[in-house]
């Protein structure tokens, strides 16, 4: 990658969480963590009455939950 493209890639990276609110950000992480942990990361949605119970992904590898 050169250095343009470093360069833009990092200000995009960093603006994009800052724009985004509630479920946004969560799925903007989400995207990020599928895209460096393809086969270890899993996402989490809310399901019936009890939701996600704050848990917005897991890393099976390291059995760390994150909640965003």
């Amino acid at each position: 990658m050169d250095e343009l493209s470093r360069i833009w890639f990092q200000t995009v990276c960093r603006q994009r969480p800052r724009d985004a609110y509630g479920t946004a950000f969560q799925d903007r992480f989400a995207d990020l963590m599928e895209l460096a942990f393809p086969r270890d990361f899993q996402r989490i949605r809310p399901y019936g009455k009890q939701g996600d119970q704050k848990c917005d992904g897991y890393l099976a590898s390291t059995r760390t939950v994150f909640q965003i």
